[in-house]
């Protein structure tokens, strides 16, 4: 998989090298439709899987939270899920990454072991997530 190390929305460092466990990296927009209807599966998710989500072409780290917060993905200080922004794009291109939503489940030797465009369940996402921990 590509590299990814950035600062998420709240200033935290995330990166996906050196997890124990498969993470799911999850691209999404603040103007796609199938994103929204596929947040709730993310949160699900999150609650005990480790999770990076990209926010691409949705602004900075202040419109990113302030949708979040509008959409009830903000959880007390931090939002539901850990999440990237990436205004211009630049990091959904080097995942090559054309569509959206598109979810990719890492192994922790960094491999992606599945790729999937559009909405995906809870429980497909969990799925892949095992088949690869």
């Amino acid at each position: 998989a590509p590299a990814l190390r950035a600062a998420g929305i709240t200033g935290e460092p995330l990166q996906l090298a050196g997890a124990s466990e498969a993470t799911l990296v999850h691209f999404w927009a603040s103007w796609c439709g199938v994103c929204k209807a596929m947040d709730h599966n993310v949160v699900g998710v999150a609650e005990d899987r480790r999770v990076i989500t990209v926010a691409v072409q949705s602004g900075g780290p202040a419109e990113v939270e302030a949708f979040m917060r509008e959409e009830g993905l903000w959880q007390g200080e931090r939002p539901a899920f850990d999440v990237v922004a990436d205004p211009s794009g630049a990091l959904a291109q080097q995942w090559g990454v054309t569509s959206f939503p598109t979810s990719f489940v890492v192994d922790p030797d960094g491999r992606i072991r599945s790729t999937e465009v559009g909405y995906t369940t809870e429980l497909g996402l969990r799925a892949r997530l095992s088949l690869a921990d």
